[in-house]
């Protein structure tokens, strides 16, 4: 069951990819270095604390069956700002991403590993007409697997999540994930 909820958890490190809300600024004692003092970092400064996350998951592309997930994730920033770290933890899978910004490509780049097995996973991705949506590439059961996150209706306090797998290289999509992070206040 682990291995199969595997992509639930990838979607939870993509959530730094969100825009910021004024009502939710970044640790202001949070001394961000001069190379790090990117506009593009201060967009995710909002994510940096405490959210509940509610998700409905699907053990694997084929089967119809939901089940209920409910996890904590924590964000905060290191390394001077110049990075921001993610814990997660649900009743099944403790996992930590690393997040930054890549102002060369213009893009977001996460890092994701878990206790479910010794494997990093990267994931690249821009926010863009509201939306956050980031892809990567694993190999789950020996099959290559594209995995797309998007995080959209997103306002201060809340944002909805849809992780989809393709196993046809992106030409189709079947959504496994469907998600609610809400802050904890």
């Amino acid at each position: 069951m682990l291995q199969r909820l595997r992509p639930f958890l990838l979607s939870l490190t993509l959530f730094t990819l969100l825009p910021m809300s004024p009502s939710r600024a970044a640790d202001e004692s949070v001394k961000i270095s001069k190379a790090c003092d990117l506009p593009a970092m201060k967009a995710f400064a909002f994510w940096v604390g405490a959210w509940k996350v509610v998700s409905q998951v699907k053990a694997s592309p084929t089967e119809d069956q939901w089940q209920e997930i409910k996890a904590d994730d924590n964000i905060h920033y290191i390394l001077d700002g110049c990075a921001l770290q993610q814990n997660y933890q649900d009743s099944y899978i403790k996992g930590t991403s690393l997040t930054t910004y890549l102002p060369d490509k213009k893009m977001w780049q996460q890092v994701w590993i878990d206790n479910t097995m010794p494997n990093l996973i990267s994931f690249l991705g821009e926010f863009k007409d509201g939306k956050m949506v980031m892809l990567g590439q694993a190999t789950q059961q020996g099959k290559a697997v594209t995995n797309r996150q998007t995080y959209y209706n997103i306002t201060a306090d809340k944002v909805d999540y849809l992780y989809e797998q393709s196993m046809d290289g992106g030409k189709t999509f079947v959504a496994i994930i469907k998600g609610v992070y809400t802050r904890k206040l």
